[in-house]
């Protein structure tokens, strides 16, 4: 499983507008849900989807919700890996 520095590294975040420490509950899973249901967009699109509506949160000045979202990032890519496929986290 990629872990939350990765997918904030593939998010292109620095170190400073990363906030850790949210533990999953089901409105991270009610969040995850609903990303899922663009999947008819591609996995592609969906992963482009979530990582942008974190730097959304983060400009908007709400780390909480980008934590969030971040969480969710994590939770895609564990579920759909094959979007790691054409990205390599060392040259982020």
């Amino acid at each position: 499983m990629i872990s939350l520095h990765d997918c904030a590294r593939l998010a292109g975040l620095s170190p400073s507008e990363v906030l850790f420490g949210v533990v999953p509950s089901l409105r991270h899973d009610v969040l995850f849900t609903s990303y899922e249901a663009n999947m008819h967009h591609s996995v592609a699109a969906v992963c482009d989807m979530i990582i942008a509506d974190l730097h959304t949160w983060l400009d908007l000045g709400s780390p909480e919700n980008a934590a969030d979202t971040l969480l969710v990032l994590s939770m895609f890519l564990a579920k759909y890996p094959q979007v790691l496929s054409n990205v390599s986290l060392g040259h982020i």
